[in-house]
């Protein structure tokens, strides 16, 4: 059998009103926040199917809430479906990356919470770390909304890049890169994007609602 080199993992949830999006819920009602949910993880899948068609590209999407059936039936059946692991954001993002460890010459992760990634940006991600061993997607609120390890990184620093972060703060994506530059490792920024995850972001939000 031939593998893609390559794969993206998606993080996402499913659309549950009351469970999805919930810092929106005061702006947009629970009902609106899981729409805005199905909406940008709609725009990303379509992405993600785009991509796949003109690359040997693997992608996983890995889930909260729902089950393999309802996502299987809602996104279709060109992903495979992975229940996220037990766990805080940090544990869950290093365990699902090293799973594919020596699996895949680069292994990428995203949300679904930045409608401005496309298949350019992916694109670019994918090439830089062909030259890099990271790449990090930065996003305004100063986390990052994507990040690629090169295949071969070793599994303690990959850990390492996840462990004791402070996530949902300002400080992540300075955070994650002083671990970088510890680690000695290449790494490169792709463009800086805006997460919709409050009402103020809403103003970013553009496409999705059509997907």
């Amino acid at each position: 059998m031939t593998f893609a080199q390559e794969i993206i993992l998606l993080f996402t949830r499913f659309p549950e009103p009351g469970k999805s999006k919930t810092r929106l819920i005061p702006e947009l009602g629970a009902a609106g926040a899981a729409d805005l949910q199905r909406a940008m993880t709609l725009s990303i899948s379509k992405t993600l199917r785009e991509l796949s068609t003109n690359h040997r590209l693997h992608t996983e999407i890995h889930y909260t809430g729902g089950n393999k059936e309802k996502m299987q039936k809602w996104l279709g059946d060109s992903f495979i479906y992975q229940k996220q692991y037990e766990g805080g954001l940090g544990l869950r993002m290093f365990k699902a990356m090293r799973s594919h460890l020596g699996s895949y010459s680069s292994i990428m992760l995203t949300g679904s919470d930045c409608p401005a990634v496309d298949t350019t940006l992916l694109q670019n991600g994918l090439a830089a770390l062909r030259e890099n061993d990271i790449v990090l997607g930065p996003a305004f609120d100063g986390g990052y909304y994507l990040i690629g390890i090169s295949g071969n990184i070793a599994e303690k620093d990959l850990k390492f890049l996840f462990t004791d972060i402070n996530w949902g703060t300002a400080d992540v994506l300075r955070q994650t890169i002083e671990k970088i530059q510890r680690l000695q490792l290449r790494y490169h920024l792709l463009k800086k994007l805006h997460d919709i995850d409050t009402p103020e972001d809403l103003r970013y939000f553009r496409h999705c609602s059509s997907a």
